[in-house]
């Protein structure tokens, strides 16, 4: 039959090469399998923070600038630490603690202070070592007497003078 020829009453014509209308979509198929791990990304650049950390009461808060550290709040104790200090300050009590040593330093002077009672106790020896140590005032103070030191009394009071006595330790 050629391309020209009709078709009979009981033939079907054929188009070869030809195109139809789009079909529906068909279902979607089965999800596959999960593909390897890609590669680790390059480590980020160093972050920074600046601001306020606060608690939950808003009592408390960490502040963190270019200048120092704040720890504290209206409801809190504080610790200050900036470039060439670090303050603590507490309510009513303070405590440094270690399991270990604790050693306080000072470049220059170190002043321990209380407007009540100071206590210094130790378990063991207790030292106080300094160039001068006065116990009791700053000046006008007497030479402490050691073990060995000559003391006169005056026969008519009581009262003891020391004649040679320590040359540091002074008592007032």
């Amino acid at each position: 039959m050629s391309a020209t020829t009709s078709c009979a009453n009981n033939e079907i014509m054929l188009v070869w090469n030809g195109e139809g209308s789009q079909g529906p979509t068909g279902a979607t198929g089965p999800e596959g399998p999960t593909g390897p791990t890609g590669p680790t990304g390059a480590t980020g650049p160093a972050g920074t923070f600046s601001g306020v950390f606060t608690s939950p009461n808003g009592q408390c808060a960490i502040q963190v600038t270019d200048t120092g550290i704040a720890l504290g709040g209206p409801g809190c104790p504080a610790v200050q630490i900036d470039g060439t200090n670090v303050t603590s300050r507490g309510g009513t009590t303070t405590t440094l603690q270690s399991g270990g040593n604790i050693t306080v330093s000072g470049g220059a002077n170190t002043t321990i202070s209380s407007s009540g009672t100071t206590s210094v106790t130790g378990g063991g020896n207790t030292n106080i070592n300094g160039a001068t140590v006065t116990i009791g005032g700053a000046a006008g103070c007497s030479p402490v007497a050691r073990v060995g030191d000559i003391a006169t009394v005056d026969g008519t009071t009581g009262m003891a003078t020391i004649v040679s006595g320590s040359t540091h330790v002074f008592s007032c």
